[in-house]
């Protein structure tokens, strides 16, 4: 409770000021001229000076007895400007009132000239000329005492009951998770990104190869720092930063004039999706995690994975439109439009609670990511077997777009040819947890494995514009391994970890992707039938043997009882 005193115009004035959890007591002392009302239209209040950092609101309660003995009560409400501000403006109206009330036109008449009754009457309009000599007045006062109140003002404060802040809500914020990534994952020039660069900045399919291998490059130096980050100083803006950096990136590469420019964009582009990659399944578990709910986190990551392939499925639509209306460079420019109300949607987001206390450094966080990895195998082997799905990925990424060219389909429907894939991806997606639930994590694992290299074989085997079905069971059982790996990754992964460790899958992603990409724009260049076959030969081996080795890792892990439950 906070006492402070008023000097306001009455002759008696005694009120009561309430804030949302901070109650103030005002009491006036009234000043009379002799002649029956006060002796001028000032006033001065004294404030609270704390600083909650949270809106209230504010009600004034007061009670005046005018010259004729007659007392009634007002209240003065005040909506939120601030804890401060509030307060001032709910004294100052109630400090209008009392001069209004004892301003000598207005007392023992309400406004039909009759004599007050019971309550308070109901006072004139009072001049502005008089409100604003008392704004005025006030306001010079204040810059003349500076912050610690007016003279005559008595202040008696407590310590100030700290403001509870607002619960997080698992719920909401996944949500807006999954709605930043529909928008950002749109990626219009997607559709048209490797046409771009062969018939618009003439460059063979080998050189977009080793283009790409120099953004997977990018991503592998920049991929466990920017985990680090993540833990460090947020997941919230991590997204943020990573956004703006990748939009400047894809700007630069559809604007870029020159061979040097169109690197330094490649650079930015590939530096912005480390940001995100592996943040996004950290922030939903740690989401999940504040309201005791891990176990539902395979479901929201599969649900993630469908939205971004949903959202890349209309974006895809959208930048083969834009590049056969008008040309292949604004194609790629329309992937940049995205970014700012996907960075609008990030800042509606809240940082999720985490278990575990105080945050570690940078170097900490670094140093105890790769200590876990190396106590657990079984995590390790996981992390390894992700890797070696992901170096069949170059099929879809590089091969997908010369495959059509090759069958003689218009840029105009290369969007329609991506719809069967994203929407393999999505149902992949969405029946991961499911298919876990069902045939348990090792069988999910090899029907992932299975699947990718029979649909590469396909590919590899078949020289028909048919052989483009086997393309949405290939993304299917890709897909049908992520949510699934990133969930077991993240059951064995404390929380202040989380997000560097799931980064290393990322950069092994990278490493991988960077030979692959090469290997198959190299072979593809000159046989594109090849390609494929070279990419599942990859996966066999591989995956193959990373599997083995998980599946033994996995069984003497549940056999000695050594399984660590999440922080």
């Amino acid at each position: 409770m906070v006492r402070v005193g008023l000097r306001a115009l009455g002759p008696r004035a005694r009120g009561r000021i309430d804030c949302e959890r901070t109650p103030v007591e005002a009491v006036g002392v009234a000043s009379d001229d002799g002649r029956g009302r006060g002796g001028g239209h000032r006033w001065v209040a004294a404030r609270r000076h704390d600083r909650l950092g949270v809106d209230v609101a504010c009600t004034v309660d007061f009670a005046v007895r005018d010259r004729h003995g007659v007392t009634g009560a007002r209240r003065v409400h005040q909506r939120p400007h601030g804890v401060r501000r509030t307060r001032d403006r709910a004294v100052r109206r109630a400090g209008g009132l009392l001069a209004r009330a004892d301003g000598g036109r207005a007392v023992g008449r309400n406004r039909r000239g009759r004599a007050p009754g019971s309550g308070l009457h109901r006072p004139r309009a009072p001049r502005r000329r008089g409100i604003r000599r008392c704004i005025r007045a006030v306001a010079a006062r204040r810059r003349a005492r500076g912050p610690h109140g007016h003279r005559g003002a008595r202040v008696t404060s407590r310590p100030s009951t700290t403001v509870a802040p607002r619960p997080f809500r698992a719920t909401r914020n996944v949500r807006l998770l999954f709605a930043f990534m529909a928008v950002g994952r749109l990626q219009p020039h997607l559709a048209v990104w490797v046409v771009y660069l062969t018939d618009y900045r003439d460059l063979s399919l080998a050189q977009v190869g080793l283009m790409e291998t120099f953004f997977q490059v990018v991503k592998m130096v920049g991929q466990v720092p920017t985990g680090a980050f993540a833990d460090r100083y947020g997941r919230r803006l991590t997204f943020i930063v990573g956004m703006a950096i990748e939009g400047a990136g894809i700007l630069l590469f559809g604007l870029a004039s020159n061979f040097p420019l169109l690197v330094l964009s490649y650079a930015l582009w590939a530096f912005g999706l480390t940001f995100w990659q592996g943040n996004e399944n950290a922030y939903i578990y740690d989401a999940l995690g504040a309201e005791d709910r891990e176990r539902e986190y395979p479901s929201h990551a599969g649900r993630l994975l469908a939205i971004t392939a949903t959202a890349g499925m209309f974006g895809s639509i959208v930048g083969s439109a834009v590049a056969s209306q008008t040309n292949l460079m604004w194609g790629i420019v329309a992937g940049a439009v995205p970014v700012i109300p996907s960075m609008l949607v990030a800042l509606a987001m809240r940082e999720p609670p985490r278990k575990g206390g105080v945050r570690p450094s940078y170097v900490a966080t670094l140093r105890g990511a790769f200590a876990a990895l190396r106590a657990r195998a079984a995590v390790r082997w996981a992390i390894l077997f992700e890797v070696a799905l992901a170096s069949s990925r170059p099929a879809n990424a590089i091969l997908f777009q010369p495959f059509l060219a090759r069958h003689d389909v218009p840029v105009a429907w290369f969007g329609a040819a991506i719809v069967p894939v994203a929407l393999g991806a999505v149902v992949g997606s969405i029946g991961s947890a499911r298919v876990v639930q069902t045939f348990g994590i090792q069988r999910t694992f090899a029907l992932s494995l299975v699947g990718s290299i029979a649909s590469l074989v396909v590919l590899a085997t078949v020289d028909s514009i048919w052989a483009l079905t086997a393309y949405p069971l290939f993304m299917a059982s890709l897909s049908l391994g992520g949510p699934a790996l990133s969930g077991y990754v993240n059951t064995r992964t404390e929380s202040a970890l989380r997000a560097t460790v799931l980064s290393v899958a990322p950069l092994g992603i990278a490493v991988v992707f960077s030979m692959t990409a090469a290997g198959a724009g190299i072979i593809g260049d000159a046989h594109l039938l090849e390609a494929y076959a070279a990419l599942a030969a990859t996966l066999a081996i591989l995956g193959g043997g990373a599997y083995a080795m998980w599946l033994r890792a996995d069984r003497v892990e549940r056999g000695g009882g050594c399984a660590l439950e999440a922080k």
